[in-house]
């Protein structure tokens, strides 16, 4: 569970800098955005612990 919860803080994170770096200028589109990769990464990380194929 570990490994999943630091997969998706680590994408929320990407997605926050590939936002400021893509200069997003709202706060709430940048923290939306945040949220969706975080997201992204949790139900990646998720189903490759439940051996689903990664293709």
């Amino acid at each position: 569970m570990h490994q999943i919860l630091t997969a998706a803080l680590g994408s929320f994170l990407a997605s926050l800098g590939f936002g400021v770096l893509f200069n997003i200028r709202q706060k709430s589109k940048l923290f939306v955005a945040g949220l969706i990769g975080g997201a992204g990464g949790f139900v990646y990380e998720l189903l490759l612990v439940l051996h689903a194929s990664d293709l």
